[in-house]
């Protein structure tokens, strides 16, 4: 599981990196969105975890470029301002989770644990549909089904 964290705060960046690290995820850490978005277009990234103020970029812009261009990934949006509007606000734009700044290092990992475990089933999902999918006739159901309609159709 890669994981993409995108913040202006030296300290916030370093300490998301290493929770990370503990849930098993490789991390990369950037300060800017221009600098994420380099990343997100040249590696394979599963997590944007980003905060939604930066200093020199808009994290709403982020999102909606991640959710546009590249919407298998999952973004959660690290914010100082957790109210109801905010995350429905951000959950319409595209993350699937957010977590209020500052933040207990428990609650951010559990919430990178569940972002993760959702990212394997959605791969997982996703996977199983494409091997389905080029499969002759789904393992012979085809045939049986053909089979089948002779059989109606001559009695």
């Amino acid at each position: 599981m890669n994981i993409l964290i995108v913040d202006d705060e030296q300290a916030i960046r370093e300490t998301c990196a290493t929770v990370s690290e503990q849930c098993g995820m490789k991390a990369v850490a950037v300060a800017t969105a221009e600098a994420a978005l380099e990343i997100l277009e040249h590696s394979p990234i599963d997590i944007v975890l980003t905060d939604l103020n930066l200093q020199q970029s808009n994290g709403v812009e982020l999102l909606k470029q991640v959710h546009d261009l590249h919407p298998e990934v999952a973004v959660v949006v690290l914010t100082r301002y957790g109210t109801l509007e905010s995350a429905v606000e951000v959950t319409r734009l595209g993350a699937v989770d957010y977590v209020t700044k500052p933040f207990r290092i428990e609650e951010l990992r559990a919430r990178l644990e569940r972002v993760a475990r959702a990212v394997d089933l959605q791969q997982e999902n996703r996977l199983l549909r494409e091997q389905l999918r080029t499969r002759p006739g789904f393992g012979g159901f085809d045939r049986h089904l053909h089979e089948n309609a002779a059989r109606l159709q001559d009695d």
